[in-house]
């Protein structure tokens, strides 16, 4: 007969748990609607695309100045912008090339196969020469 007492206190602390832990799901209301967007205004005009922030070493519209050197029975095709130098090209003599690029125009070279400039860069535009 002890044991009966045990139960019901089992019982009634394991309810109370589960109540204790649906009120709070309980208490939280739907909303009743999604907010709604406000309205678009009648008089509106499609405008252009807005071209990227000019690069002054870079330009898509002029042709780099193309020089051909050899070094070490390397050929070595480097691309010059505005009279600095942004790119190369080594050419090794099994016909293997790889690709030397300054991407932020510092004169520092990185080592790359495809030649582009990594696409994952934070960008980077000169506001200012003097």
């Amino acid at each position: 007969m002890t044991r009966k007492p045990f139960r019901l206190n089992l019982c009634l602390l394991t309810a109370v748990l589960a109540a204790t832990l649906a009120l709070p799901a309980a208490a939280q209301t739907a909303p009743s609607s999604a907010p709604k967007k406000p309205p678009r205004p009648a008089n509106l005009e499609k405008l252009e695309d807005v071209p990227p922030p000019p690069n002054t070493l870079i330009d898509p519209k002029v042709k780099p100045e193309e020089t051909i050197r050899e070094e070490g029975g390397k050929k070595i095709i480097e691309y010059r912008m505005k009279g600095r130098l942004y790119k190369m090209r080594v050419i090794q003599p099994d016909g293997k090339s790889y690709w030397l690029i300054d991407p932020k125009g510092d004169g520092k070279f990185i080592q790359d196969e495809k030649g582009v400039a990594p696409t994952n860069s934070v960008p980077m535009w000169v506001v200012y020469e003097w």
